[in-house]
């Protein structure tokens, strides 16, 4: 069921984001807008991950329903045929069968010695050529040890498991798609900061120039211009290159071919009016978190299959068959149909103690499990505890760095002032813009860090 819901789910999303596409085709020559969610529903649809594990659902549901099965009775048609060059002959001696029968109604021994050697022996002679046997069988099992319960139970845990590994790897996905969304927003970002840098740079350059034009200025001082300007389209450059990367990157999470032309939604990319603090959520709902507790119940199964091939176990078998062939004298002798039951009852007595290690080896699997799920399960709460400190300290980050923000342009503005006035120099008013341009860049990178990490701490929470 869940299966056709994630599926119904995502290809609607993607049935929307193409209908998107489309009309934005028809209407205008621009690339589709997108926005994380319609993000997410492309990957998710798109992905060999999740194909995957809908794949081993599927297949679990079927080894499931074939458990099941081995609670009812069997049905089986059988047939045999015999053909052979040789027949079975036996000439019997009626010179010693005939006498025994005749010697009370004979009293003198030499007339039965001479009707004895009259007597021929009588050939018996029994084809078993073109013979055959056909029927229909039923078999129940009664008892099998309790192996066939468990093993049912164990279908219906790695079904389980399988419904779990598909929300692990959802959630798995999402995470890449909000990681190369955010990387790439946050790229955008620092690209039209670092072109509005270069603009700045370029103002002051042709103010300069002014100024050295009316000897003003020096032309040391537009010689400190034109490094800063060289920089900065340096900056401009890289800032373009990290901008495509991070898409071509965004494309590859999506699941679609790398050179896609797409834009997607920066709007509300800023944490300022987003407090976070609907915090809510428990490890104990991470999908992670209940597979280890699932493998452990079947590792308990286990332990009865082990058991169940050492114990008596007891089956029942009937039958409806006909047969014919083995001819004497013309005449088959197997010429009927019949009904049989049988029962069938198997003790195991001495194996040399190989049922009891079999028992404890499964014992030690189980109580590995256990171990490791303990272990895992403490981390995952570690994981948690962490992933919330750091959204929170990201969060506190971004905030502060805002107020940089608003320092290094008033630094900026008193620079310029001064420069302008003939107190300052140039030098001054070049760092106070570099400060202003890593003040904002700071500011991107760490909102970018405060949107990965809370996309981490749903994630630690099973919320994604």
């Amino acid at each position: 069921m869940k299966i056709s819901v994630y599926s119904i789910s995502g290809c609607l999303a993607l049935f929307l984001c193409l209908s998107f596409y489309a009309s934005a085709q028809n209407e205008s020559s621009s690339v589709p807008t997108l926005s994380l969610a319609q993000c997410r529903a492309i990957a998710l649809d798109s992905s060999l991950t999740i194909e995957n594990a809908n794949l081993q659902y599927s297949k679990q549901e079927y080894d499931r329903k074939a458990m099941l099965t081995n609670f009812f009775p069997k049905f089986s048609g059988y047939a045999l045929y015999l053909w052979t060059s040789r027949s079975l002959r036996y000439d019997v001696p009626m010179d010693k069968l005939l006498p025994p029968i005749i010697q009370p109604l004979i009293q003198d021994p030499a007339i039965l010695a001479q009707l004895a050697g009259m007597i021929q022996p009588l050939p018996l002679e029994l084809d078993p050529a073109n013979s055959y046997l056909a029927g229909v069988r039923v078999t129940q099992p009664i008892f099998m040890g309790g192996k066939i319960a468990a093993g049912y139970k164990m279908s219906r845990i790695g079904s389980e498991m399988a419904s779990l590994n598909i929300q692990k790897s959802r959630a798995e996905v999402i995470t890449s798609v909000d990681e190369a969304y955010w990387t790439y927003v946050k790229t955008d970002k620092l690209r039209a900061a670092a072109h509005s840098f270069s603009q700045a740079v370029d103002s002051v350059y042709k103010t300069v120039q002014d100024a050295v034009d009316v000897g003003m200025a020096t032309s040391n001082d537009l010689l400190k211009v034109k490094v800063q300007i060289n920089n900065a389209r340096l900056m401009c450059s890289k800032a373009d290159n990290g901008s495509r990367l991070a898409m071509m990157n965004l494309c590859h999470s999506m699941g679609v071919p790398l050179d896609s032309e797409l834009d997607v939604v920066t709007e509300g990319f800023d944490v300022s009016e987003e407090p976070f603090d609907d915090l809510s959520g428990e490890v104990e709902n991470r999908p992670e978190y209940k597979l280890l507790d699932r493998n452990a119940e079947l590792k308990a199964q286990a332990i009865k299959v082990a058991r169940a091939d050492f114990l008596p176990q007891l089956g029942a078998m009937a039958s409806y068959s006909y047969a014919r062939g083995l001819d004497f004298l013309g005449s088959p002798l197997l010429n009927d149909t019949g009904f049989a039951v049988m029962a069938t009852l198997k003790v195991p007595i001495f194996q040399w103690g190989e049922g009891v290690n079999k028992v404890r080896s499964a014992k030690k699997q189980h109580e590995m499990a256990l171990n490791e799920a303990q272990q895992m399960q403490d981390l995952m709460k570690l994981e948690m505890t962490k992933n919330r400190m750091d959204l929170t300290d990201a969060k506190l980050q971004a905030d502060m760095a805002a107020a940089s923000i608003e320092d290094a342009e008033m630094n900026l503005r008193k620079a310029v002032n001064r420069y302008q006035t003939g107190m300052g120099t140039i030098n001054d008013v070049l760092e106070a813009q570099s400060q202003r341009y890593k003040a904002e860049a700071d500011h991107i990178e760490a909102i970018a860090q405060c949107r990965l990490a809370y996309t981490k701490y749903l994630k630690s929470v099973g919320r994604l």
